[in-house]
């Protein structure tokens, strides 16, 4: 019965997204306009405030937290219309779109220079933005790869997911894809794309500082560089502050395992960075950022316990 359930909550999923896929994006955006007011009064708005003030403390008043959590569910129901539309739209109107509304930054010279090496590269990015079109952005530019994502089965949207990133050339790994799938993709010079800033039980954490508060992060993105010797990018996708209506790829210069440190060390040192990196990003748009997410709702004595 369980697994019905699952079946017609997903069929319906689809359904809904066809039915925003086929309006124009901005109008899909003012209907979604509506529950995202509701989220925002409800239980994950006050998860948003609450992380606000526990990331930014008084750097944010309480109007600034409101304002921003109202900013964040308009920035997520955005994000929907966005994402349904380019998944019923076909090739020639999906390569319109980008060629409108993407821009890829220059610091691209990052990710070439990484790509030089010969050692595959691991695209390392967050919930910042629209990320989901930081990997098709990439597979038009003619590079082969995938991305790493959770395969949750209680998750409605988890295939219609899977399916959109298809229709745009892009494949989907499992988390719990065995090691060496994602080491042959890294080894034949490919990008693996992992989305590295959330808390995720499922998969092997450490606690490293992420806004001056210790917080669970994964360890992927560093014992794939330990095991293959790949380079990892950092890379996100915000709204230009040029042009609001465009976004902009952005990459910064990449990290590799210091194979002279302790092993510990030298995981901490690249799990350290990349949080550093992606609270530097957060930090210059907030209302871009999932703080609907309980991004530090495990506690270090409760994880060792």
């Amino acid at each position: 019965m369980r697994v019905v359930r699952r079946r017609v909550r997903a069929r319906l999923f689809a359904i809904a997204a066809w039915c925003l896929g086929n309006l124009p994006p901005s109008l899909a955006t003012r209907i979604l306009a509506i529950p995202a007011v509701l989220a925002n009064r409800g239980r994950l708005g006050r998860m948003v405030r609450s992380n606000l003030e526990l990331a930014l403390g008084d750097e944010f008043t309480e109007q600034d937290r409101r304002a921003c959590s109202r900013a964040v569910f308009h920035h997520t129901a955005r994000l929907i219309a966005e994402a349904t539309f380019l998944s019923q739209a076909n090739a020639r109107r999906r390569r319109t779109w980008f060629e409108r509304h993407v821009t890829i930054d220059p610091s691209i010279e990052h990710l070439e220079r990484a790509l030089g090496m010969g050692r595959g590269v691991i695209l390392a990015t967050g919930h910042l933005g629209n990320w989901e079109l930081i990997a098709p952005s990439m597979v038009d530019r003619g590079l082969h790869g995938a991305v790493v994502a959770q395969f949750n089965d209680r998750d409605p949207a988890a295939p219609w997911i899977v399916n959109m990133r298809r229709n745009a050339g892009v494949e989907t790994l499992s988390q719990d894809a065995h090691p060496k799938e994602l080491l042959r993709l890294l080894k034949e010079g490919g990008a693996l794309g992992i989305v590295c800033d959330l808390e995720v039980k499922r998969v092997d954490g450490v606690f490293v500082p992420f806004f001056g508060r210790d917080a669970l992060t994964m360890t992927a993105p560093a014992a794939l560089a330990r095991a293959s010797k790949a380079p990892i990018v950092p890379v996100h996708c915000v709204h230009g502050q040029e042009d609001p209506t465009r976004y902009t790829i952005r990459f910064d210069p990449p990290m590799e395992w210091d194979a002279s440190m302790p092993k510990i060390e030298a995981r901490d040192a690249i799990l350290t960075g990349l949080n550093q990196t992606i609270e530097g990003w957060i930090r210059r748009v907030p209302e871009e950022w999932a703080w609907y997410q309980p991004r530090w709702r495990t506690r270090p004595k409760a994880s060792d316990s």
